[in-house]
């Protein structure tokens, strides 16, 4: 990265030239052409011209910095850390068997670093589901199980690199129980809700971290084609 005087200067330079270009053969000709017709005037007065190319080197210039200023905000927003979440990863179904559950099968969503610096103490979490016959509302926050930390803490933080995902248990289903199992890892907490066939809840999924804002969404969970769980993030 060039932070010197001179690059800035060059730059500065480029752009105002190029504005330069656009205006002093376009408008301010047109204008002055226009003024001297109107007055009956055949030669214009050469003050007017240095007024005139002087106004529309102001402008340029204007429109130059205008132009560097757009650039570096966006290149700024670039570097920001940013969260998003997504539902149609293949990761983010998973069945399998084990002793547990038997035949079990899995709901998640990928939490991804979509900007430019890494991301600290990341923890997603259920903050509220909707309807809540369980009264689960009351206990939450309740952070959500990651893939591959298989003895996850209530207080636990993760880092994600730039570019870098994880995926996120939410709920899912097992030949265990008819309910819906919630993937919390809050000790002593109810983790069963209700799951018939025309279940459904909405639950609010939100991801912090200590340098970012908070981030949540809205997501659908219940049973879809052959009982199969489904989640779906809404808009």
């Amino acid at each position: 990265m060039d932070d010197s005087r001179l690059e800035s200067i060059r730059v500065l330079y480029a752009q105002t030239k190029h504005h330069y270009k656009v205006l002093i053969a376009g408008a301010v000709v047109s204008l002055l052409g226009w003024i001297a017709l109107t007055v009956g005037l055949q030669r214009l007065p050469l003050t007017w011209l240095l007024s005139g190319l002087g106004c529309t080197l102001l402008v340029a210039m204007f429109l130059a910095f205008h132009d560097v200023r757009v650039k570096r905000d966006q290149f700024g927003k670039q570097l920001e850390p940013q969260l998003e979440m997504f539902d149609n990863d293949p990761a983010c179904y998973q069945e399998g068997d084990n002793d547990g559950q038997g035949h079990f099968q899995t709901r998640k969503v990928i939490v991804r670093n979509i900007g430019g610096t890494s991301i600290t103490g990341l923890r997603v979490s259920l903050v509220n589901i909707r309807p809540d016959d369980e009264r689960l509302t009351q206990i939450m926050p309740l952070p959500l199980q990651p893939q591959h930390v298989p003895v996850a803490a209530a207080n636990y933080g993760l880092a994600l690199a730039p570019g870098e995902s994880i995926p996120i248990g939410v709920f899912g289903v097992n030949t265990k129980t008819a309910d819906f199992l919630l993937y919390h890892v809050v000790a002593g907490a109810r983790n069963l809700i209700r799951g018939l066939e025309d279940d459904s809840y909405l639950v609010d999924i939100q991801a912090i971290g200590n340098n970012i804002q908070p981030v949540t969404r809205v997501a659908r969970i219940g049973r879809g084609v052959d009982a199969r769980p489904t989640l779906v993030l809404l808009p």
